[in-house]
């Protein structure tokens, strides 16, 4: 079993390159966790990773979610559209529970 920094960083990456729009906003933890499971970035996130699908630990998924809101440097070496925004939560997506319908949220809100 991996220790709790190991998984911290695990899920830092995946939100990084499998999970994160253009926008910058970050889903719900409601929201992640069947993306967590699926092992893949889902369709709508116009995003292209994979890993192994795993049961996801929700205090590793806030620390991750805290460090990328001060990213290192080279974190966004491979999202460049990441570089102006301010990766955060979002907490403005109301009732939804698929990312499917959290991407149409971002849209029905002019959220790029």
């Amino acid at each position: 079993m991996l220790q709790f920094e190991e998984r911290t960083e695990k899920l830092r990456q995946i939100i990084l390159h499998g999970i994160i729009p253009a926008s910058g906003l970050v889903p719900p933890p409601r929201i992640v966790k069947p993306v967590f499971l699926s092992g893949r970035s889902p369709e709508s996130s116009k995003l292209c990773h994979e890993w192994s699908p795993f049961e996801w630990d929700e205090g590793a998924y806030w620390r991750a979610l805290h460090r990328l809101e001060q990213p290192c440097p080279g974190d966004l070496t491979n999202r460049p559209e990441l570089q102006n925004k301010q990766i955060q939560i979002d907490t403005g997506c109301g009732n939804c529970d698929t990312y499917e319908q959290w991407i149409q949220s971002l849209k029905s809100r002019g959220i790029d």
